[in-house]
């Protein structure tokens, strides 16, 4: 406790320090004004991440804001990508990004099998893969870190990502962009929104890319499209229909040994960074997706409001790829194969009424729901049958894999679940200085897990109350210091030898920090200071005399660390982003003891990301801008292995010009084509290849 009372001080003194370095070249913000049409300002004075529209400022917990602009200004393809340059994330490479919406927030997974990646706050979809948002159709991704089931229910203790859809407006606007990039990445997309009628207004937003990647034979094929329809037929009332199909086409790139990646012990190296390990007739990934939901709010009165959202989400899933196995000292690679189909469905809906109310000096913002959210998913799955080896130097196609599909063999599942929450919130103004926030949750949840292999079936049931509360003091200058606590917890499906159930995972935070945001102008700093933990987690159960293969719950896991976030512009026409974590973390409690005392696997040291744009308005050339940026992860342990995850930098560049309503832009990603890869595990097939330098030119009309 007294290194993390340390490092809050650190935090605290960080900001009001960065705070004066900008303040000092702090420009109108007149310079980078842009149509409100088009983006958010980087610097979002409210987000919807915690089911109300609250000033960022007055939040009580770390959030990043990642618009629509940063998100075009880095052309990025994934969730992931879109998030490189956000403070306490680590992501995977893009072979995984492009399957599966998978991060790591402050050292733990945040994805979609858990609940922690939400789409207009509502979980998509049960399942992790299947692909994930598209980020061409959102406004902006809000990512809260840390324990916060008490707005969102069952979820790890890492955090929310939220990705926020684009909205109809009654003012007209379009955009119609092509662009050819690396790897024969070609890919053409689309946007307009605009009135109907006085009341009614439409969006429409599409998408269509053909493309090889860095690997042969795997492709990254999509067809996406989203419309919207809002209506509005009064000031009080207005009611939003969202819906979306998008479709995948590609291989999935098989992760890798350790032994592949380093080359130990293989007298010509590791694995060839482009080498395809599958069979180009046998493997492919074709999923398929369509949501369809709506938004309804209604005013009563100017202190009383009820929303309303829905949304059915159907997924199908494709999936057949060879597992790497041993390799030779010459080089032969043994595969296994892999046999998928999955079907996904999930409904989702969360009803909540706010009410203003003022008591004297107190001004209360009470916020009350009941969300529900229903999940299927059904998986046949074949890990039995036999291929030809291939030869990683010299490799020749054209193996037929053979499947082993009795039905004793499929370790497939048939999950049906219902998770129901209510929930309650307030948020105490006092003189508008000090912000009180109190809030609790109670979640009841049902699972019923199918054997597929054996038609057996087993009900778990669970239910947990959270809570957090919070305290923000805002300052006529800006600052606004803060300190908070939350919980989380996530059900576990599985028992113990006993037969007993395991009981969810539980988390718990405690955060202090600090904001500074200038009055009126584009300038946002923030720091903060956290200890996580993570207790109920699954550890080998070492009891004598017992099989192996089972699991107790006495494990735990503490993630303590700094975070620090700029986000300015600092002359006219500079702008900047800045962005480091620190990480402390430790697996305090396990049954193996060479565990104890050793830092989680993938979780780097620290982090430092920076991006800077300039336009050349001071040398006659106002319609170009010029960017560059870096990203850095340290070195992160590998649990089991003799050596760690090294440390690397990426750097990203940008050249843009923008006449008129045209934009023509050039982006490189890994511009230096630093080769390094990254291992989850030191025992399975867990390692992977980053990505390496890649080019796309992009030319866009907006209208």
């Amino acid at each position: 406790m007294r290194s993390l009372l340390l490092y809050g001080v650190a935090a605290v003194a960080l900001c009001p320090a960065m705070a004066f370095a900008a303040d000092a070249g702090q420009a109108d913000a007149s310079q980078n004004e842009v149509d409100a049409l088009v983006v958010t300002t980087r610097v979002n004075n409210k987000v919807a991440v915690g089911k109300s529209d609250a000033l960022l400022i007055e939040t009580p917990q770390s959030v990043s804001v990642v618009d629509a602009s940063f998100i075009e200004t880095i052309n990025t393809k994934t969730i992931s990508e879109s998030l490189g340059y956000t403070p306490g994330l680590i992501t995977q490479s893009a072979s995984f990004a492009r399957a599966a919406d998978n991060v790591y927030l402050r050292g733990f997974a945040v994805n979609t099998a858990d609940g922690s990646i939400l789409l207009d706050g509502l979980k998509p979809q049960s399942s992790t893969y299947g692909g994930g948002i598209e980020p061409y159709a959102l406004e902006r991704l809000e990512v809260l870190r840390g324990a916060t089931s008490v707005l969102y229910g069952q979820l790890g203790p890492g955090g929310v990502i939220n990705g926020v859809s684009k909205r109809p407006s009654f003012s007209k606007f379009g955009e119609v962009r092509a662009q050819y990039g690396s790897f024969n990445r070609k890919e053409l997309a689309a946007d307009y929104t605009g009135p109907l009628s006085d009341t009614v207004a439409f969006r429409i937003t599409g998408l269509i890319r053909d493309s090889d990647t860095d690997v042969d034979y795997i492709k990254d094929d999509k067809r996406f499209l989203a419309s919207a329809v809002t209506w509005n037929p009064g000031d009080a009332t207005s009611l939003t229909l969202l819906g979306s199909y998008q479709e995948i086409n590609m291989n999935f790139a098989a992760p890798l040994s350790v032994q592949l990646v380093t080359g130990a012990g293989l007298p010509r190296g590791p694995i060839a960074r482009d080498l395809f390990v599958g069979e180009p007739g046998f493997d492919h990934y074709d999923a398929k997706q369509w949501t369809f939901g709506y938004r309804a709010s209604h005013r009563f009165s100017d202190a009383l409001s009820v929303e309303h959202a829905l949304r059915y989400y159907e997924g199908k899933l494709d999936w057949d790829y060879l597992q790497v196995g041993a390799v030779t000292a010459a080089g032969d690679l043994a595969r296994t194969v892999s046999y998928r189909r999955e079907k996904t469905s999930a409904l989702s809906t969360d009803t909540r009424v706010k009410y203003d109310l003022t008591i004297g000096r107190l001004k209360h913002e009470l916020l009350g729901g009941l969300d529900v959210y229903v999940p299927v998913f059904r998986n046949d799955r074949f890990q039995n049958g036999s291929v030809t080896p291939i030869n990683i130097y010299n490799p020749v196609y054209g193996a037929v894999p053979v499947v082993d599909m009795r039905q004793s063999r499929n370790r497939g599942t048939d999950v049906r679940g219902r998770q129901v929450g209510l929930y309650f919130q307030d948020q105490v103004h006092i003189d508008d200085k000090w912000i009180v926030v109190l809030g609790g949750r109670q979640d009841w949840s049902r699972n019923r897990t199918g054997i597929r292999a054996t038609n057996a079936e087993v009900e778990q049931k669970d239910d947990a109350f959270t809570w957090r509360a919070g305290l923000v003091y805002k300052a006529d200058s800006g600052l606004a210091p803060y300190a908070s606590y939350s919980q989380s917890f996530a059900p576990q499906i599985g028992t113990d030898f006993n037969g007993a159930a395991f009981v969810p995972s539980q988390g718990e935070q405690f955060e202090a920090g600090v904001r500074y945001q200038k009055p009126g102008s584009k300038l946002l700093l923030s720091a903060a200071v956290y200890q996580l933990t993570q207790t109920n987690v699954l550890t080998t159960d070492t009891t004598p005399g017992r099989p192996a293969g089972f699991s107790v719950q006495t494990g735990e896991v503490r993630v303590r660390g700094v975070e620090a976030e700029a986000q300015a512009q600092v002359a006219p026409g500079l702008n900047l982003l800045l962005a480091y974590a620190w990480f402390d973390p430790e697996i305090t409690k396990s049954n193996i003891a060479a565990e104890l005392g050793q830092r989680p696997t993938f979780v780097p040291k620290q982090t430092l990301s920076v991006f800077a744009d300039y336009k050349l308005a001071s040398i006659g050339l106002p319609d170009v801008k010029l960017g560059l940026g870096a990203r850095y992860t340290g070195s992160s342990n590998i649990i089991g292995a003799t050596f760690d995850n090294k440390d690397y930098t990426l750097v990203d560049g940008l050249i843009e010009w923008s006449p008129g309503p045209w934009r023509v832009a050039f982006n490189a990603r890994n511009l230096l084509d630093k080769k390094y890869a990254g291992c989850l595990s030191a025992g399975v097939n867990a390692c992977r290849y980053g990505d390496p330098q890649q080019f796309a030119l992009t030319v866009g009309y907006r209208y």
